[in-house]
Parts: structure tokens; C-alpha cells; sequence
């Protein structure tokens, strides 16, 4: 927000916030390891649903029963928004697992447990259902106070917050120069 007031003097922008997100607490289910990277966004799917295939089934017994995160001699594959794919297909240069949906929900993938859920045609898969925790929703308020104020004595231009006296706010026909504003923040998800 620019102020322009009559005369020589301009005042420029000023950053209230840097970054306001909404967050959300994401539900792992315990069999899969994951990290967390970034959560789902805001109004976006509750449930994302990763599902892991065992495709190593006429390999050496190294590679049969388990998932194999990021090894270039395996062929298990990972499913999510609709594809599926090789699981090397989504490991990045350090060989991490980063699974992203396109509802924001970003994971890094560190091991998955044994397999023990068999599909149809002998095809060996986990699935995992990722949530958002459900819980009471509340609202609460957060106040924000703009003031116009002078600058500190010898001063002739703002630069950072430390030129200007916060009590000193500037009066304008008589009247002081705030303005205070309140924004509701919802907590906690429906």
C-alpha cells in the first residue's frame, strides 16, 4: 500500500507480512515413512491416495517383497493423481523419493514396510491414504493498527522502522492518523 499526501513528501511501501499460508495438519499412515515438504492447499482434496507395486516379482529375492525406493535395477512403480509410473521416474540427484500432488501436498518418501496386501493377476501393491486431520474448526480474530507517524529528529527520509517514533503519530485536521482493522483467521480444519 502506497500513502501519497499533498506536498514534497512520498512515503513508500511498507511490508506488513512476508508470507501468510494456510496450513494443515497431514495424517501419515504409520507403514509409510514420509517427511512432509509442503501441505495440501487450501480448499483443495482432503485424501490423497499413494498407491506403491511391487513389479520385481522375477528378480533376485533382494528386490521381491518390498518397495524399492530410487534404485535404477528396479521396476516398482508408485501411483498417484491418475498415473502411474516407474518410482525413478520421481527421485531427484540425492536419490530422495518426492512424491507431488497436484493439490500442493508435497512428500518425501524414506521407506515403505513390507508388503502384504496381494492385488489380482499376482500383482503385489500398498496403498496409502494421506488425510488432513479432522478436527473443530474455531475462528479466532488478529487485530492489525496502520499509523501514520513522524520521523525521529534529524531525520528527512524513512529507510527501516527504527527512523520513526511509533507514538508520535502525525495529526491531520485534527485528527490522528490510524486506522485499525480486524481479520478473522480460521483454525483447525472442517
Amino acid at each position: 500500500m502506497e500513502v501519497t499526501i499533498e506536498g514534497p513528501f512520498r512515503y513508500p511501501r511498507q511490508l506488513i507480512a512476508k508470507n501468510i499460508n494456510a496450513i494443515s495438519n497431514i495424517v501419515i499412515p504409520p507403514d509409510l515413512g514420509a517427511t512432509v515438504m509442503a501441505p495440501f492447499l487450501p480448499e483443495e482434496e482432503e485424501n490423497f491416495i499413494l498407491t506403491f507395486y511391487d513389479k520385481d516379482q522375477n528378480k533376485d529375492d533382494d528386490f521381491k517383497g518390498r518397495i524399492n525406493l530410487c534404485n535404477s535395477d528396479s521396476n516398482d512403480e508408485v501411483e498417484f493423481d491418475g498415473k502411474k509410473e516407474e518410482i525413478t521416474e520421481h527421485c531427484n540427484d540425492e536419490n530422495e523419493l518426492i512424491i507431488g500432488s497436484r493439490s500442493g501436498l508435497k512428500l518425501k518418501i524414506n521407506q515403505v514396510k513390507p508388503l502384504t496386501t496381494t492385488g489380482t493377476n499376482h500383482e503385489t501393491f500398498v496403498s496409502f491414504t494421506i488425510r488432513r486431520e479432522s478436527g473443530p474448526s474455531s475462528e479466532d480474530i488478529k487485530n492489525l493498527r496502520l499509523s501514520l507517524v513522524k520521523l525521529k529528529g534529524d531525520k528527512q527520509i524513512f529507510e527501516n522502522e527504527n527512523d520513526c517514533n511509533a507514538a508520535d503519530i502525525i495529526k491531520y485536521n485534527n485528527k490522528l492518523q490510524t486506522e485499525s482493522f480486524s481479520i478473522p483467521v480460521k483454525v483447525g480444519t472442517s
